[in-house]
């Protein structure tokens, strides 16, 4: 970002409620309540971005985390299957060629 500032934050905030009260004819009325605020901010301090800018510095970024190692072949892991137990077992037809693979029974 060079001079440029980021400040951000998250706040949770949980509150419990305990409602007990007697209704007119005295009979004891109670519940309990739970909530959750949730909130963040981010502030940002600085001159604005162009768009060529941006791109390019996630593009600078990209290149750096593949030099890092920290991107390996992205097709792969998107395409990536679990091996069923066992291993894959192979069908094939009469020409010994195969039509695929099925699963062994556990």
């Amino acid at each position: 970002f060079g001079k440029d500032e980021v400040k951000y934050g998250i706040d949770i905030i949980t509150n419990r409620t305990d409602f007990n009260y007697y209704n007119n004819v005295s009979v004891p009325v109670s519940q309990i309540q739970y909530t959750t605020d949730l909130s963040g901010f981010l502030k940002y301090k600085g001159r604005p971005k162009t768009l060529e800018e941006m791109n390019e510095a996630i593009a600078k970024e990209v290149r750096a985390r593949r030099a890092r190692g920290r991107y390996k072949r992205p097709c792969a892991i998107l395409h990536a299957r679990p091996t069923p137990p066992g291993g894959p077992r192979y069908r094939f037809d009469k020409e010994r060629r195969s039509v695929g693979f099925q699963d062994r029974a556990p």
